[in-house]
């Protein structure tokens, strides 16, 4: 068994390229353990989900909602005949990203729209419901929050 220490806080441009890395050497080293091994497999595929989560992870604290969704239908190939419940959690995973994706692309319209006019009522009011009540993040819904009027109901 490999000590493995926890990883030194890097930029989020390292960290991606070092947990794509172990997913990659991982994934191989799936691929090559045999099958009938059903033991050792098992654990190769307990390792490659939990990696798969920690990348996945990863891609989300970008907003790198593609990759995570490729990494999740890659792990998926791997483990769908194995670990039946594991599949059914990635293919949970895999819908929730595609709507917190859809989301996304959402209020990039919007953000866009709030360029050409800072001033927009509904796109600020949206922004801020989408930074304050879906992510949490009071620092990003401050900006448009300010520009709102006092008329303007508020989340």
């Amino acid at each position: 068994d490999l000590f493995i220490e926890p990883k030194p806080e890097l930029p989020i441009s390292i960290t991606k390229e070092v947990d794509k890395k172990i997913f990659d050497l991982q994934k191989t080293i799936l691929s090559t353990t045999p099958v009938s091994n059903k033991m050792l497999y098992a654990e190769e595929v307990e390792f490659f989900i939990s990696q798969a989560q920690v990348l996945t992870a990863t891609y989300l604290a970008d907003a790198d909602f593609a990759s995570a969704l490729t990494t999740l239908k890659e792990t998926l190939r791997y483990i769908k005949y194995v670990d039946k419940d594991a599949a059914n959690e990635i293919n949970k995973n895999i819908m929730n990203i595609q709507k917190d994706a859809n989301r996304f692309i959402q209020i990039q319209i919007l953000l866009k729209r709030l360029a050409l006019d800072p001033k927009d009522e509904k796109a600020n009011l949206e922004v801020v419901e989408y930074y304050l009540l879906e992510r949490n993040n009071l620092f990003k819904a401050w900006p448009y929050l300010n520009n709102l009027n006092d008329e303007t109901p508020r989340p």
